[in-house]
């Protein structure tokens, strides 16, 4: 009886050798789609942060509060 188990386990363990390269793969394919979405997510951040940076730098130049509403309409239409 004991004979009939290891050459039951023997062949279930052949049987998941195949298995296992399929997973992986699929594995690494959701590790490279992670980090591919991640380096655009932070390319996205990177730019947003650039675009609100030029809109302050400009912000910052204002004389009164409505040339400072009128940069600022203008600057976040134009980034837009």
């Amino acid at each position: 009886m004991r004979d009939f188990e290891m050459t039951i386990a023997y062949h279930n363990s052949k049987d998941n050798e195949e298995v296992f390269p399929e997973v992986e793969a699929r594995e690494n394919q959701a590790v490279n789609n992670l980090t591919t979405n991640n380096y655009h997510i932070a390319q996205d951040f990177k730019l947003w942060r650039q675009q609100l940076q030029a809109i302050s730098n400009v912000m910052r130049q204002a004389r009164d509060v409505d040339t400072l509403l009128k940069l600022s309409v203008a600057q976040i239409r134009e980034k837009n």
